[in-house]
């Protein structure tokens, strides 16, 4: 919530998405109580999140990164910017909690734009 906390306090207008439209609609209710009246924030279901939206900023953990995106494929419209805050570490492989993984095992770096690509 640390990115959409500053930019909705910079006057950007933001649209959180989660799993659940419940949860993106409290956790933007936190955000709007926070910062007060001049707030531009809501919640929806992720789907609904991406198909409101013309640039996506990816923040969930790697291991979900894949099912997540080609989930979210049909819901991203053509044009849309995404930005992939995600970083491998190696303890989405099993490996130590806190180091990134090893350029062999490491996800290309145009993966989320190959998984979201229509074709």
């Amino acid at each position: 919530m640390g990115l959409a906390l500053r930019w909705t306090r910079a006057g950007e207008t933001i649209i959180l998405g989660s799993r659940e439209a419940q949860r993106a609609e409290q956790a933007a209710d936190a955000i709007q109580r926070r910062i007060g009246g001049r707030a531009y924030i809501s919640g929806m279901e992720n789907s609904a999140a991406c198909a409101a939206a013309d640039i996506l900023m990816l923040t969930v953990p790697f291991e979900g990164q894949a099912a997540l995106l080609k989930k979210l494929k049909p819901a991203i419209t053509p044009g849309s910017i995404l930005i992939d805050a995600t970083v491998p570490l190696a303890a989405s492989i099993g490996d130590g909690p806190h180091a990134p993984l090893a350029s062999g095992k490491a996800r290309p770096p145009n993966r989320p734009q190959s998984l979201c690509q229509k074709k």
